[in-house]
């Protein structure tokens, strides 16, 4: 279900600044895109762009998130237990954490974007209120 009252057109504005083929974008939407992050910084830029300017976060929900390995290698410890029980052989670093243009910026707390479904982790803390809700597709 599209939430996102713009996604065509996020779609199409992506698409064309990239490059890339309208029908293909259409097609395989931002998911595909978003395993493009951690490796280009010119999708990055733009996802980035797209999620903050619109209030969207993922191609469905900011969970989309959760699947994609977008944080580069270099800026994972994987001496660390905890995240080397997160690194999936062939698929890099994956957990419930979100970039930072996932946001709301509608909220007065500072935006959590590790841990943020472990309310435990985080004092006075609801994980709900502070990204934004709806999604880029």
């Amino acid at each position: 279900m599209s939430i996102c009252p713009h996604s065509s057109f996020l779609y199409l504005t992506y698409s064309l600044h990239l490059g890339g083929d309208v029908c293909y974008t259409l097609q395989g939407g931002l998911t595909k895109s978003m395993r493009r992050y951690r490796d280009n910084v010119d999708v990055k830029r733009t996802l980035d762009r797209l999620q903050s300017v619109y209030e969207c976060c993922g191609d469905n929900a900011y969970t989309d998130w959760f699947r994609v390995s977008w944080v580069p290698d270099e800026f994972v410890d994987t001496r660390d237990p905890d995240v080397r029980d997160r690194v999936r052989s062939g698929y890099g670093y994956r957990s419930d954490d979100v970039p930072f243009s996932c946001c709301s910026r509608a909220v007065r707390r500072p935006c959590i974007t590790q841990f943020i479904h472990d309310n435990r982790q985080h004092f006075n803390y609801d994980y709900q209120a502070l990204l934004s809700a709806t999604s880029s597709a």
